[in-house]
Order: C-alpha cells, then structure tokens, then sequence
C-alpha cells in the first residue's frame, strides 16, 4: 500500500523550517466487471503532494474512497498534510 521512509504514531520531534498545507491523490479503476485491475497508489498521492515544494509530509493523513458505477469500482487514496524540507 505504501513505501515509507519513516512512519510513527506516535508524537516524534521533527525539525524544519517552515511548511505549506498540501494535498494529492491518486485515483484508479480498480475492477470493470468483475476483472480486477489493481489498487490506487499511496506513494504518487504522496508524490504529487510534495511535487518539488520539499522532502516529506508531516501531520500527513490518508483518506481512502470508493466509487461504484454500472460497470465497476474506482478507488482513491487522498492525503493532506504539511510538505517541509528535513534537514
């Protein structure tokens, strides 16, 4: 589902200079009748998030959804957080 770096639910000292909100998602067809076709990607909603803004997301959360149609099912991965450059 992810490849993360660091990862921790719990409150950790990060330092950085400043941050921006952000978001990014990423959205996939992921069955159209009845084939399955494969799961969105956490690591380009990521991705797209950060674009060239910085390094990392911090106080990131993941929002997942599902869409059904006639014929299939979309899913989505959405996550917001604050894109800031570690040093």
């Amino acid at each position: 589902m992810g490849d993360f770096t660091a990862l921790s639910s719990k409150n950790v000292p990060v330092h950085y200079d400043s941050s921006t909100v952000v978001e990014g998602s990423n959205c996939k067809v992921v069955n159209v009748l009845f084939v399955y076709l494969g799961p969105p990607s956490l690591k380009d909603a990521v991705d797209e998030a950060v674009g060239t803004r910085g390094n990392a997301l911090v106080n990131q959360v993941t929002y997942t959804s599902a869409y059904t149609f006639l014929l299939g099912t979309i899913e989505c991965f959405r996550v917001k957080g604050d894109v800031v450059t570690l040093r």
